[in-house]
């Protein structure tokens, strides 16, 4: 399976026309046209149901690759999840992936 493929100015109709193609279920698509938009444009997360992570878990495994109009840009995201607790709501956040290395806390060090 390889990353989903978009660029910054028209990821809304890619993600469309991967829902259209069949690649994408609508929800998830949905979602991540949500998840793409805040990322790009620093603003809060959307809230990840338990139905939105089984669906990503199953088409998104390879994270999603964003590239500018032009492909001077290209920059390859993992998907990472915070969970919440009862006074917090679960979200995804993009995280650039580098594929020598993870990332760590700095607790965990």
């Amino acid at each position: 399976m390889n990353p989903i493929k978009l660029t910054a100015a028209n990821n809304w109709q890619e993600l469309d026309q991967l829902e259209k193609n069949g690649v994408l279920p609508g929800e998830l698509a949905r979602h991540l046209k949500a998840l793409v938009g805040c990322h790009l444009k620093h603003m809060v997360h959307p809230t990840v149901s338990d139905e939105i992570l089984r669906l990503a878990k199953r088409h998104v495994k390879e994270g999603i690759l964003i590239t500018d109009e032009k492909r001077c840009f290209e920059q390859l995201y993992d998907i990472v999840l915070f969970q919440g607790d009862e006074q917090t709501r679960p979200f995804f956040h993009l995280i650039a992936k580098y594929p020598q290395g993870r990332f760590r806390y700095l607790d965990e060090i």
